[in-house]
């Protein structure tokens, strides 16, 4: 039952067993530094479309505190044309916001960004309504 190796055998089996271990390592801090880079590149994609909703959403603010002041059609019509575009824009980064937030569930990294970001994305919610 017992397999005798000679001691050059045993020094082989111990230095490639080593050298796999330390490939395998590598390899792994390789992968965790491949994944913390793209949970970064995601968080950050979450944060810059949720700054481009609430920029549109101001700026949209803006122009329609603007409409009580109108005295004009056409500038009525530029401040409609204004309104829409903001709308527009507002529109496309949620968009983009709910394509990353359904990427964000398996990552543990950057807790606390994210539940800022998410903070600030109910208090508006909850303004608006």
């Amino acid at each position: 039952m017992f397999f005798h190796m000679s001691r050059r055998g045993r020094v082989r089996l111990v230095s490639y067993l080593c050298a796999a271990f330390v490939v395998l390592g590598g390899i792994a801090l390789r992968e965790h530094n491949r994944s913390v880079q793209l949970q970064r590149a995601v968080t950050n994609s979450y944060l810059h479309a949720f700054s481009e909703v609430t920029d549109s959403l101001d700026q949209m603010d803006t122009a329609l505190q603007k409409g009580v002041y109108v005295t004009s059609a056409p500038m009525l019509c530029s401040l409609c044309d204004q309104v829409y575009a903001q709308a527009t824009a507002a529109q496309l980064a949620l968009g983009q916001l709910a394509a990353v937030h359904f990427q964000r569930p398996g990552m543990d990294q950057d807790d606390d960004a994210r539940e800022d970001g998410q903070d600030e994305a109910d208090g508006l919610l909850r303004e608006q309504a």
